[in-house]
Parts: C-alpha cells; structure tokens; sequence
C-alpha cells in the first residue's frame, strides 16, 4: 500500500512536471502575438492622450476649476481647522469638563455649543481635507499613468523582438553544435519542415528554442520597461504634489 501510495505520487510530480513544459511552451508560442498586440493598444493610447506634451509641469497640472476648487476647499478647511482650535481653548479656558473619550461634556450649555462647533467642525475638515487631498494628488496620478504606458510601450516592443532574437540564437546554437543537421539553406522552409519530420528529436529542440525565446523575451521585457521610464522622465518631468504656494504656477 505505501509503495502504492508512493508511486502515486511520483507519477503526479511527472504530470505536473509535464504540464508545466507544456504550459511554458503554448506561453512561448503566443507570446510574440501578445507583446505585438499590447503593442498597437500602448501605441494608440499614447498617441491619443499624450499627443501634445510641452515638456514641463504644466503637461499634468490641474486644470483652472480644478486649482479654484482646490484653493477654496483648503481654505474652507483651515478654517474649520482654526474653529475647532478656538473652541478647544475656549473650553479650557472656561473649564469645562471633559469625558473619557477626551471630548467637552455636554452637560453645560456651553459645553454642548462648543461639542458641536468641534464636531461639525471635524466633519468638514474630513470632507473639505479629502477634496483637496485627491486634487493635490491628479498631476502625479496623470503622470504616472503617462509613464506606465510609456513603460508597456517600450516593454511589449522590446519582448517582442528579443522573443526572435531567443529563437534565432537557440537555432543558431543547435546548428553550431550540429543538433540540427541541415544541407542547403537554413531559410528553406522545405528543408525545415523534412528535418522535423524524419528527426525523432525534434519535439525537444522545438521546446529548447521556445522556452529559450521565453526567457530571452523576459529579459527584454523588464530591460524595455527601464528604457520606458527614461522615455517618460525625458519627455515630461515628474510633477510635484498640488500645494497652496504652487497651485497657480502651472
């Protein structure tokens, strides 16, 4: 029962082994299809929306409502802010008394109008604090998706002809160290197709040039998205953070 059980197991190893190999390979078979197609998709994107950058900060800068309402909503927040601040000193001033969870009993009259004016108070610094928190936020979000794009741009492309370059090398390798066998032209698709046919060994050179372009398309992958952030920076700087003392310059 226990060499049963071992041998079961063993052959579930294979299997998974298996469909790994087979997995990898149908991975490397339409991965030149995908990079090209994510390719077209980036390119359209960004010549769509970023078609007329002028190469400075004003490329994702909010727009004129935009800086209007940013501007209104910190204000509107500073001020609650600055009432809130009054009304705690008043409170210490006048010695009200104070609950456990730190704020003014409500047992005085004016305990209960200076509870109010804090709550009320909080709560707009909340509402009015995330309005202007999410505008400050738009130029760096723009621009990060600009530079993603950019990125899977420069990426998909690289992937692309490096997954050629993979097949190509491990070919030209097989060939150097005579795996593959060829009398006349290596572009004679003819001659190609007589050698997979009547070699016993083809399958495994398949999947060594396959899975070979895999990993070659990978590197370029990652190295094109390097690239594509420099392509990013040197079309358009990263912007800053929207503040008060910068709102209006861009």
């Amino acid at each position: 029962m226990a060499r049963k059980s071992k041998n079961s197991f063993a052959d579930n190893i294979i299997m998974f082994l298996i469909f790994v190999l087979l997995s990898l390979a149908i991975i490397s078979l339409i991965a030149p299809i995908y990079f090209i197609l994510c390719f077209f998709y980036y390119k359209y994107k960004s010549n769509k929306n970023y078609s007329s950058l002028n190469g400075n900060y004003s490329d994702f800068w909010i727009s004129e409502a935009e800086k209007k309402e940013f501007t209104e909503s910190t204000i509107t927040k500073n001020e609650f802010h600055q009432k809130v601040l009054e009304a705690i000193e008043i409170g210490g001033e006048k010695d009200i008394s104070i609950n456990k969870d730190g704020r003014f009993s409500r047992r005085s009259r004016l305990g209960k109008q200076l509870r109010k004016i804090i709550e009320d108070g909080e709560n707009k610094i909340r509402i009015y604090g995330r309005l202007a928190y999410e505008l400050s936020f738009l130029p760096l979000d723009g621009w990060k998706d600009f530079e993603f794009t950019k990125k899977k741009l420069k990426a998909n492309i690289y992937a692309f002809f490096f997954w050629f370059l993979g097949i190509s090398g491990a070919i030209q390798y097989l060939i150097t160290e005579k795996i593959i066998l060829l009398n006349g032209d290596y572009f004679d698709i003819d001659l190609w197709v007589t050698f997979f046919s009547t070699n016993e060994n083809s399958i495994y050179i398949i999947y060594f040039a396959l899975l070979f372009a895999l990993l070659i398309s990978g590197i370029g992958y990652f190295l094109g998205l390097r690239c594509g952030v420099k392509d990013a920076r040197n079309l358009s700087p990263e912007p800053p953070m929207v503040t008060m003392e910068n709102v209006l310059l861009y």
